[in-house]
């Protein structure tokens, strides 16, 4: 077939580079983007310690939780965190336990941190290790970086040891990682 001398186009050559190039693009992307996730779980991990090591500090330092009741109150301090809200104000007010409401009260993936005592007794339907304990509560965490938290810093099952992971606004633990409903989890870790 004879080209005529004004017709324009590609050569498959130049259409094979484009693709190649576009691949390149959509491959450094992705990279990246599993990058920013493994950071995130590194910062999660630390946060995880941070509020634990923050918790003691201030136990250490005032002899009492931080959110553990209301001192007009007979009987209290008792041990168990009555406001949630008090504790994130107290160890913030504290210098040097942590160094931003930001950081203190969420969680790199975007999702709240909750402060409470759940009384296992009464309450079994609001906490997955049916106990009379304080817990943080990291809400909607991916679950593929639940199951990274739970390997680095306890026992690895969803439903054992001292971090515990439920569907997220549940109260009973999921069998397994696997088993979660969606893409999304909360991971429950005790205080004691």
């Amino acid at each position: 077939m004879l080209k005529k001398k004004n017709e324009q186009g590609f050569t498959l050559l130049e259409v094979a580079m484009v693709l190649i190039v576009a691949s390149l693009i959509v491959i450094a992307t992705l990279s990246a983007q599993g990058v920013w996730d493994t950071a995130k779980s590194f910062r999660l991990e630390r946060h995880v310690q941070e509020m634990r090591v923050a918790v003691a500090l201030y136990e250490n330092k005032i002899g009492s939780l931080p959110g553990d009741g209301d001192p007009n109150t007979p009987g209290d301090p008792d041990g168990e965190i009555d406001n949630g809200t008090n504790f994130w104000y107290e160890v913030l007010n504290e210098e040097d336990l942590v160094t931003s409401e930001q950081q203190a009260n969420r969680h790199p993936f975007g999702g709240d941190v909750v402060l409470a005592f759940s009384d296992g007794a009464t309450t079994a339907s609001t906490n997955p290790f049916d106990l009379d304990i304080n817990v943080f509560t990291y809400e909607n965490i991916p679950v593929e970086w639940a199951e990274t938290l739970d390997n680095a810093i306890d026992d690895g099952e969803s439903n054992s040891g001292r971090v515990q992971t439920t569907d997220p606004g549940q109260a009973n633990a999921i069998d397994d990682y696997n088993s979660a409903a969606g893409d999304l989890v909360d991971v429950w870790v005790r205080l004691d």
